[in-house]
């Protein structure tokens, strides 16, 4: 933080994220509205707490981007199609993944505008094919 704020040429930060910080919501959609679920404690819960900690060091400078569809190692769909526990109806054909029929858009607010605030980076809504 201190070189950070040491040098005048740092116009804007971008910091990586997860939607994971939000906590457990059931499958349900998840965005920069939604409510954090994370239990106290929990590492997620712990993580948020020290971005929220660290971004408000750089009020007018920082943005978070939350990606959707990060997965640890030995944790992605490849891996799982690759274990061959992955399965399939034609009733679950709901798709969640960030790169499903098309590319992550995140929101205009995550451009020019120098603040700290938060885009999450994935489809604008569920689909199904």
């Amino acid at each position: 933080k201190d070189t950070i704020k040491r040098n005048s040429r740092v116009r804007w930060i971008g910091y990586l994220s997860t939607t994971g910080v939000y906590g457990d919501h059931g499958g349900d959609w998840v965005d920069e509205s939604s409510k954090a679920k994370a239990l106290p404690g929990s590492k997620p819960y712990l993580r948020r707490l020290a971005e929220e900690e660290w971004l408000a060091s750089f009020p007018s400078q920082a943005h978070v981007f939350r990606l959707a569809g990060i997965y640890g190692p030995g944790r992605s769909a490849l891996d799982t199609v690759a274990r061959a526990t992955a399965t399939a109806t034609e009733s679950s054909s709901t798709a969640s993944h960030p790169l499903a029929n098309t590319s992550p858009s995140p929101s205009s607010s995550s451009g020019t505008t120098p603040d700290t605030s938060t885009t999450t980076t994935a489809r604008p809504a569920p689909s199904t094919w």
